[in-house]
């Protein structure tokens, strides 16, 4: 049995320390796109482990919330990080599960953690998380920045970029990349982004030798995606046995209590 694609990934919002404020392009988005902030419960203060507890748990909801509308589907989310929000989602790259989940991804200014006059709520993150992006995404990923940030040179994003094996384009003159940066709506950034996601699309109808797949491809296999087919049967009212009724919550539990061991290293 398998599950179906939506029609279009939800687009999240990473922000950076501190959240995004009225005038920022991510805070215009979620109001003219219906694009979803993910929240934190401590924006002064970042610990690195809370804030991947945090996007763990918004897809996780988000995953329900969908299959409770639609019913079982393929997991697929779009993320416009900013700031702090670009290392937040290459650590969460890095260490989760459902890191197959995020098919689109525009990254947005991330600062350098090794700058020596950084905040010390941001400069605690360092060293950044260089870990390669999946290589699905990597074909719908940008990394986004500008020659007169003040918090990461062109040269330093370039970098990262390149660690992250993500394609770099700066932007020059527009500083943080903010709300400062008068950006407004930022049409040109949400065109961009739009063509990620049409990019992901593009690359999962084609394998990996670049050849157009038979249309089976729209769907997987629930085992595939870690799901249990007997639990997404029962939330579209389907028969099926009622064993492993918590096997999802469980698997979150186990994820936050490793991430809860390794906090520590992170603060």
């Amino acid at each position: 049995m398998g599950v179906a694609l939506l029609a279009k990934p939800p687009v999240l919002l990473l922000p950076g320390w501190l959240n995004s404020d009225e005038s920022h392009w991510q805070s215009r988005w979620a109001a003219l796109h219906s694009a979803t902030p993910v929240q934190q419960h401590d924006w002064l203060t970042p610990l690195r482990g809370d804030w991947l507890s945090a996007f763990e748990t918004h897809l996780l909801a988000a995953h329900a919330a969908n299959t409770a509308r639609h019913g079982p589907h393929v997991p697929r989310f779009a993320v416009a990080a900013h700031s702090l929000g670009c290392h937040l989602l290459a650590a969460w790259l890095a260490h989760s599960a459902h890191r197959a989940w995020v098919v689109a991804a525009l990254v947005v200014a991330p600062p350098d953690l090794s700058q020596a006059d950084l905040a010390p709520a941001v400069a605690r993150w360092a060293p950044a998380v260089t870990v390669a992006f999946p290589p699905a995404l990597r074909e719908a990923a940008v990394v986004l920045g500008s020659d007169d940030d003040p918090y990461a040179s062109s040269s330093a994003t370039a970098q990262l970029a390149a660690q992250w094996g993500v394609p770099y384009v700066d932007s020059p003159g527009l500083g943080h990349m903010n709300g400062q940066s008068q950006l407004g709506d930022w049409p040109a950034g949400w065109e961009r982004l739009q063509s990620l996601i049409h990019a992901a699309a593009a690359h999962g109808a084609r394998g990996s030798d670049g050849k157009k797949q038979p249309f089976r491809s729209a769907v997987v296999p629930h085992e595939a995606l870690g799901l249990n087919p007997a639990r997404e049967q029962r939330r579209v009212g389907l028969s099926g046995p009622k064993k492993n009724k918590n096997s999802a919550l469980s698997r979150h539990k186990r994820w936050l209590f490793q991430l809860q061991k390794a906090k520590e290293q992170f603060r």
